[in-house]
């Protein structure tokens, strides 16, 4: 599928008239908005253009590939030719949505007329469904890839499978940075314990841990908090943290962040992170994940196959962002796991 300019009846090619690139908005998420709107571009990417709106803490972007959706993003036509960093969409450049048409500029416009609104079920946290047997054996399988995979790709976060945990090694040297895995256990011990207090200040610890757009610390997070809901229902309740628990400790992550009302316009918190980071937390905490962080959840619940399959998509997406996504999702599943007995 090609970027659409309105200008030409075939989609099949970008094409640049006296007024610039129009391209089609194909899918919404839920959390875009939907109203009359101002907007400045915070940054450009390939595939991806984050929008801030004045006052606003949270960004809005839009993704020309769907593995890169969730619920505060536009999906535009994707194309073979063309990405935004190739259309002149310039970091502080400004624009408005109206009606049904957002522009940047001059000579960027985004037609929603047609767009398609994210179906709630899409944005679901998928139903763990494996038997107790079938849960430990898929643990054990996906530790082991994803243990060699981060090996592969040298990664500074990693899954450590013969012992199920998570450690960080400072880059460059090579040496262990026991804080983190302190700083996990620390979370984890607290929220079984029902002190969402001091696992908000275990959270802390790892809030903007790493480098990066998305740190290290951040991905852990958003994976860990996806297991842990995951595991809140059915079968494994009985040994998943309480949903009161959880719900607390998600409140004053928010809270943390100057996040826990959005809506008001207002930047409240400490800036702990990048801002990209922190709408992906705010997503978190509000239970809603992007859509590869869903499919992550979706292919360890399946089978093996489907979770060598994923893994495979991570090793071939950025460097480690999804993989460090996928070291506190088996993290989180872990802490469930050791509680069985």
């Amino acid at each position: 599928m090609a970027w659409y300019s309105m200008e030409s009846e075939s989609p099949g090619t970008a094409v640049a008239s006296d007024r610039g690139y129009r391209l089609a908005a194909l899918q919404r998420g839920s959390l875009f908005l939907k109203g009359a709107f101002t907007c400045r571009v915070h940054s450009v990417f390939p595939h991806a253009v984050n929008l801030e709106i004045p006052d606003s803490p949270l960004l809005y972007t839009l993704v020309n590939q769907e593995i890169l959706t969730h619920p505060l993003t536009a999906l535009v036509a994707p194309s073979l030719y063309k990405t935004f960093d190739t259309l002149g969409i310039d970091r502080g450049l400004w624009g408005s949505f109206k009606g049904s048409l957002l522009t940047l500029g001059y000579n960027i416009s985004v037609d929603f007329s047609s767009v398609k609104e994210s179906r709630s079920c899409d944005e679901l946290v998928p139903h763990l469904t494996l038997s107790e047997s079938e849960f430990s054996e898929q643990l054990l399988c996906a530790g082991t890839t994803l243990e060699r995979i981060q090996r592969k790709k040298h990664t500074e976060l990693r899954w450590d499978a013969s012992r199920a945990t998570a450690y960080y090694m400072l880059s460059g040297s090579g040496a262990l940075w026991h804080p983190f895995g302190e700083a996990a256990h620390a979370l984890v011990e607290a929220l079984y314990a029902e002190k969402p207090s001091e696992a908000l200040g275990a959270s802390r610890r790892l809030i903007g841990f790493g480098q990066g757009l998305t740190p290290s610390g951040d991905d852990f997070l958003c994976g860990l908090i996806l297991a842990l809901l995951m595991c809140s229902e059915g079968p494994y309740q009985k040994r998943s943290i309480s949903n009161l628990t959880l719900d607390t400790w998600l409140w004053g992550l928010a809270n943390e962040l100057g996040l826990e009302s959005p809506a008001s316009g207002a930047l409240t918190g400490q800036e702990l992170t990048s801002r990209v980071s922190s709408t992906f937390l705010y997503l978190a905490t509000q239970k809603k994940f992007s859509t590869l962080l869903l499919q992550l959840g979706r292919a360890f619940t399946a089978d093996r196959a489907s979770w060598l399959t994923m893994m495979a998509l991570l090793e071939a997406y950025g460097h480690s962002s999804g993989l460090d996504s996928a070291t506190g999702f088996l993290y989180g599943m872990t802490a469930v796991d050791t509680r069985r007995n």
